[in-house]
């Protein structure tokens, strides 16, 4: 007896012989039966390797079969195309009864792009003697083993006069499939019409110019330098030098420096106001010294320091330069002393370049006054009337008072000698001495007198109290009349005295 049992496209058969029992017959015709309903499937894995290596791609049957089984497969492009990232290639894989495991090989090409992984499929086809599983088709990857660096350099010499652009090279090491990007930053605003960008590098180039645009300003500064960063970038590493230094160079004159005149009370700080002509970027100094010239009435004593350095800080167009002065109890009147500036750093001597400093007195004037005198005249001959003229309190500067004698009841030509003249006070002299003649004669006559009165006082101020004086004359002649006195009449006694 013989039975035939078919599942798909492969039959069985069994054979059952007349003179087996009908039990095994049973037992082999069920056994085909579930041989014939479960045909294996064919599944493939991804896989991926570095470029230039060989990528293996594991294909596998869910069981083993009792006869050969064999599939077509083929790669295809992905992101990766051959023949530049891979060998195109394609075959039939065969299992031999009983295999379940085969592989499939294909070839990656080494290249010095960076792209990134790139991807490619191998696909299964036309099986035979199974079934194509769900995941009949992989993808390869190609691991990208290629790094590219950005680097910067200054263009020339990185320098350009404010105003100007400065230009730099910004370099990928090697041709990427991807764009490169990255940020860029410099110094302060104030320099430039923009402090931050980016560099955006098309996929196969591998240079790009940052253009960094100066401003020009009015202000005189030192020649300024800048940095430009690269960061952040995307595609790329930053490479060892990713920041490059540029220069501005200034066009802008130096400014000029002058000096003002001042005063101040003795004791206090004669400020004088410095100026620039105009604003500086840079600290500006200027050495002073203090000197007594010749229109000057001042003296060193007056001064505490007699030379010395003024600050201008950058950015400003004035400062104080101020010179200390000492105090004392000396009326002097006004003094004067002179500064002058010279060699100044980071500007030029501008016109003037000296003033005058005043030291206003605060004390006390001196004032003159004079004492009266008196002495007797004598019969013949002359004797001297002695006025002391004071000065006080004493002056630091020269002094003069004029001086005349005034008649009173005494005669100028008949009984003194008309006296006039300047006392001149050296600077701190107190007392001088006004020497009037007194005429003597014979005449009984009652004592007389006559004034000396101080005027015109320079440097000092007469004291209205005793800015004149009495001079008195008193006789020694006995009281009788001479023939010649007996002719003369007498006079009326006047007194001149204030």
């Amino acid at each position: 007896m013989q039975h035939e049992h078919s599942s798909g496209s492969s039959p069985a058969r069994s054979y059952c012989v007349a003179r087996s029992t009908a039990i095994a017959c049973v037992a082999l015709i069920l056994a085909a039966a579930v041989a014939g309903a479960q045909d294996p499937t064919l599944s493939i894995q991804d896989a991926q390797g570095q470029e230039g290596s060989q990528i293996s791609f594991v294909v596998t049957l869910t069981d083993s079969s009792g006869e050969d089984v064999t599939a077509s497969w083929t790669t295809g492009d992905g992101s990766a195309t051959a023949p530049a990232d891979y060998t195109s290639a394609n075959g039939t894989l065969t299992f031999a009864a009983g295999a379940t495991r085969r592989t499939v090989v294909v070839s990656t090409q080494a290249d010095t792009v960076v792209e990134g992984d790139e991807t490619f499929t191998v696909t299964l086809s036309n099986p035979s003697g199974a079934l194509l599983g769900s995941t009949f088709s992989a993808t390869g990857t190609i691991q990208d083993d290629d790094t590219a660096s950005l680097t910067i350099a200054a263009s020339g010499d990185g320098a350009a006069v404010e105003g100007g652009d400065i230009e730099f090279e910004v370099t990928l090491s090697t041709t990427s499939t991807r764009n490169v990007t990255a940020s860029g930053g410099g110094a302060t605003t104030a320099d430039f019409a923009s402090a931050t960008g980016s560099v955006n590098i098309p996929a196969g180039q591998t240079a790009y110019t940052v253009t960094i645009s100066t401003v020009d300003d009015d202000l005189d500064e030192d020649d300024e330098t800048f940095t430009v960063t690269l960061s952040s970038p995307s595609g790329a590493l930053l490479g060892s030098t990713f920041s490059a230094d540029g220069t501005i160079n200034d066009n802008d004159p130096q400014p000029s420096v002058t000096i003002s005149d001042a005063s101040a009370d003795e004791g206090d700080g004669v400020a004088f106001g410095l100026s620039l002509s105009s604003a500086s970027g840079r600290v500006v100094t200027v050495p002073w010294t203090a000197s007594i010239e010749s229109s000057d009435s001042a003296s060193t004593n007056d001064l505490t320091a007699m030379s010395g350095t003024a600050t201008i800080t950058a950015g400003n167009t004035s400062a104080t330069l101020t010179v200390s002065t000492q105090d004392d109890t000396v009326s002097e009147g006004d003094e004067t002393f002179t500064v002058t500036l010279s060699a100044p750093t980071n500007a030029d001597l501008g016109s003037p370049s000296r003033a005058t400093g005043t030291i206003r007195d605060d004390d006390a004037s001196s004032s003159f006054s004079i004492a009266g005198a008196s002495v007797t005249e004598g019969d013949t001959g002359t004797s001297v009337m002695a006025f002391t003229v004071t000065l006080s309190p004493a002056s630091g500067q020269r002094a003069t008072v004029n001086h005349a004698t005034v008649a009173g009841t005494a005669t100028g030509g008949t009984d003194y000698v008309h006296t006039t003249g300047t006392l001149d006070f050296s600077a701190g002299e107190t007392t001088e001495t006004v020497r009037v003649t007194v005429i003597g004669d014979p005449l009984h006559e009652a004592d007389e007198t006559f004034t000396v009165a101080l005027s015109s006082a320079v440097n000092a101020t007469l004291d209205f109290t005793a800015d004149s004086a009495t001079g008195t004359s008193t006789t020694t002649t006995p009281r009788r009349r001479s023939p010649s006195a007996a002719r003369r009449p007498r006079r009326a006694p006047r007194s001149v005295s204030r």
